[in-house]
């Protein structure tokens, strides 16, 4: 179910781009066969981003300090550790929104881990 819901907002954002005319399609295949294998990166990626930060991390937070401070920290290690990919200066306004981004997507997860007691809903969402 949690793939679904993020396979239909990811569709609905990507048809909403296209309406407005803000990207373009690439027709060439070689293109089209780099977004398929990254789309398929993301299906093995998401459930071992899920085990370590919604499982592992927010289990060990949560059990010592509460719910609230377990869904900060993760949302703020998970911004951080993807914050060390990019090679922009960190106070740069294109980083931090991105970081931001980042640590709101791995709260919202966090919190629907600790709403449904599972890893599938997040890890659907996260790779749909």
């Amino acid at each position: 179910m949690g793939f679904l819901i993020g396979f239909a907002s990811l569709s609905a954002y990507f048809a909403l781009l296209l309406l407005l005319d803000v990207t373009s399609m690439q027709t060439d295949p070689r293109f089209l066969l780099h977004g398929i294998v990254r789309g398929l990166d993301g299906l093995v990626a998401s459930p071992i981003i899920q085990i370590i930060f919604c499982g592992y991390i927010l289990g060990l937070f949560k059990e010592r300090y509460g719910a609230a401070v377990a869904v900060s920290v993760v949302g703020l290690l998970f911004a951080l550790s993807q914050g060390a990919q990019d090679t922009r200066p960190i106070l740069d306004t294109a980083s931090f929104r991105m970081a931001m981004g980042h640590f709101l997507i791995m709260a919202l997860l966090a919190v629907m881990r600790l709403v449904h007691s599972n890893l599938y809903w997040g890890t659907g969402v996260l790779s749909g």
